[in-house]
């Protein structure tokens, strides 16, 4: 993989090239425009593409900056998180033995001391365990209905994308997505499973994730718009 930075008006461009990829993909995060794209494709054809999609990514600039920005947590009690898109407050409390749970609309962490790292390290922990249950269970629900069924599940930390599906089937989830939805979920693990069958975004990709989920445009739109708001 190799990363490049081009200049385009008023914003930047960080192109990044990989080896395996067939087709190019335009994204815009936080700000950021990010394009994706085999390895040997040319700048000039990486620039015609930008050129084409000009108007798209100005306003998704502009509705990102317009956007409520991302308030950082201090890790205290009051704050609200969010599990499979509900709202919980979350409570602190003292402690001598580590644990996180839900009780009674709280998520609870008991921890000794209130010190925000150890806090969110718990937090993770926590998020980490259940996402990696959720998930395993959304893809094996998925996988019987598709009849396809992936090499391997792992759940990690991305910054910019919910899933990746690789050629040899092995499929890997940001375990920030159990904070969303359920049927949010259930885009991104068919999303992914559908790469199993179709490895690229093509119409006919498309036309299987819809043979599953015929709403899945709604998940893939909010998921745009609001998905930089599952942070921890």
């Amino acid at each position: 993989m190799s990363i490049e930075i081009i200049k385009k008006q008023n914003f930047e461009v960080q192109i990044i090239r990989t080896r395996r990829r067939k087709t190019t993909c335009i994204q815009i995060n936080n700000g950021q425009v990010i394009i994706r794209v085999p390895k040997k494709l040319s700048v000039a054809k990486i620039d015609v593409l930008i050129d084409s999609r000009i108007q798209w990514i100005k306003q998704k600039l502009l509705q990102q900056q317009q956007l409520q920005p991302i308030k950082h947590k201090q890790y205290v009690s009051g704050e609200e998180v969010y599990y499979l898109g509900r709202r919980y407050q979350l409570k602190v409390l003292i402690a001598s033995k580590k644990t996180v749970k839900l009780s009674h609309g709280y998520l609870q962490v008991h921890i000794n001391k209130k010190e925000p790292t150890a806090i969110r390290t718990a937090l993770k922990k926590w998020y980490l365990e259940h996402a990696k249950q959720q998930l395993e269970s959304k893809v094996k629900q998925f996988s019987t209905i598709m009849q396809v069924f992936p090499a391997s599940i792992q759940v990690r930390e991305y910054k910019a994308r919910w899933g990746s599906c690789s050629s040899r089937g092995h499929i890997k989830f940001n375990w920030k997505l159990i904070m969303a939805a359920g049927d949010v979920v259930d885009y991104v693990v068919v999303h992914e499973l559908c790469h199993l069958i179709e490895h690229n975004h093509s119409a006919n990709f498309w036309q299987l994730v819809k043979t599953i989920l015929p709403d899945y445009e709604i998940q893939r739109q909010w998921l745009r718009q609001q998905g930089h708001y599952l942070e921890l």
